[in-house]
């Protein structure tokens, strides 16, 4: 079972998936951005003239964290890499794109679930002070990462694709239900 959480900055992913139990059984994968970031955080916003690259980086590294592992969740999918291509207008975007349309059938797998969390509350930056708060940009996003969610949802099965709404605790009750529903079938 490979679990992905999908999602703008600042909505929660990396919170919900490090409060998950430890005996859930799945290898947390996260904090990519924060492997790229450490050596030069400012390049967090899309005015930096490298952020495409910063975003093409994590999107290749994501890639090949997935590919070959299995039982693990993470707090990056292959939606959020759409997603930021799109609204960061990417000068490698075609290729970016042929890149992660090549990838989608590896990673849209019977077995894969995809969440998505949307933007419920203000983003801050207190648990990570290298997220870039601007609204207006994560705005566009979470109107990507929801036009990509939807397209995969289309195409794959969709009784794996769910929303999780609600406070810390109540997404996080959610996800411990759906993990262990799942776990039942497999």
């Amino acid at each position: 079972m490979r679990i992905f959480i999908a999602g703008s900055q600042g909505v929660g992913k990396s919170t919900l998936i490090t409060s998950l139990p430890k005996d859930i059984g799945l290898q947390i994968k996260d904090s990519y951005s924060k492997h790229f970031l450490a050596d030069n955080p400012d390049i967090q916003t899309s005015n930096d003239k490298g952020f495409n690259e910063f975003q093409d980086k994590i999107m290749l590294f994501c890639l090949s964290q997935y590919v070959n592992e299995n039982n693990f969740i993470s707090s990056r999918s292959i939606i959020d890499s759409f997603a930021y291509i799109k609204a960061n207008k990417s000068e490698n975007k075609i290729m970016l794109f042929n890149i992660l349309n090549h990838y989608r059938d590896y990673l849209l797998t019977e077995d894969d679930i995809y969440i998505y969390i949307p933007i419920e509350f203000d983003i801050s930056s207190d648990n990570n002070n290298l997220r870039n708060i601007d609204k207006d940009y994560q705005m566009l996003v979470d109107e990507e990462v929801i036009r990509y969610f939807e397209k995969f949802r289309a195409m794959g099965n969709k009784d794996n694709f769910y929303i999780l709404r609600g406070n810390k605790e109540s997404r996080l009750e959610q996800l411990i239900n759906i993990i262990k529903d799942r776990k039942k079938y497999v």
